[in-house]
C-alpha cells in the first residue's frame, strides 16, 4: 500500500460544525448459517440399534444389570507359598539439636523425654551489666543505670522443662 505522504491539516481548516446525513446507513446483507451436519456430502447414517418396547431406562445407568447373564465355570487352583521371616529393621532416631531463643521453644527434653514447650525465666546477663556500667559511665548515676535489669531485652533467657524442672540451657545476650 503506497500512501502517498502529506501533512495533516491545518486546525482552521476542519470543519466542526458540519451536520449529520439525515439517511441512515446502508443496510447489510443477513449472514447465512452454515449448512447442517446432515446436508453435507461426506454424512455416513449411524445405524439405529432396536430397543426393546418392554423394557424401561433405569434411571440409575451405574446399576444397570446386563439382559443376559451367562454362567461361567472357574476352577480353583491352590498354590503353597514359602514365608521366610525377616529381622524388624531397627530405625535409630537422633533428635535435632534445637537452638533456644528468648522466648518459649517447643522442643524434645533430653532428660525426661517428653515433647515441651520450655518454661523461662529472665535474668540479668552481662548484656545487662555492660549496659548499666555504660549508663554509669555517662553519667547516669541516680537510678538509671538499673534500668537494664529491668528491660528483658538487656537480659538472659534460662530454659527448662516444665515436667522434670531440669536446666536445658541459656540463651546469652551479646
Amino acid at each position: 500500500m503506497n500512501i502517498p505522504a502529506s501533512p495533516p491539516p491545518k486546525y482552521d481548516d476542519i470543519h466542526l460544525n458540519e451536520e449529520i446525513p439525515a439517511t441512515p446507513p446502508p443496510s447489510y446483507a443477513t449472514a447465512t448459517a452454515p449448512p447442517a451436519y446432515r446436508e453435507t456430502d461426506n454424512f455416513q447414517e449411524i445405524p439405529q440399534i432396536p430397543q426393546n418396547p418392554n423394557r424401561r431406562a433405569n434411571p440409575y445407568p451405574v446399576l444397570n444389570v446386563p439382559p443376559q447373564i451367562a454362567m461361567v465355570r472357574q476352577e480353583q487352583m491352590f498354590v503353597e507359598q514359602q514365608v521366610r521371616t525377616v529381622a524388624p529393621q531397627v530405625i535409630v532416631v537422633q533428635p535435632q539439636r534445637v537452638v533456644l531463643g528468648d522466648t518459649p521453644t517447643a522442643t524434645v527434653c533430653r532428660f525426661c523425654r517428653k515433647s515441651i514447650i520450655t518454661n523461662v525465666k529472665y535474668k540479668p546477663g552481662c548484656a545487662a551489666w555492660g549496659m548499666c556500667l555504660l549508663l554509669t559511665i555517662l553519667g547516669l548515676i541516680c537510678g538509671f543505670c538499673l534500668i537494664p535489669f529491668c528491660v528483658r531485652g538487656f537480659q538472659d533467657a534460662h530454659h527448662t522443662c516444665p515436667y522434670c524442672h531440669r536446666h536445658l540451657g541459656i540463651y546469652v545476650r551479646k
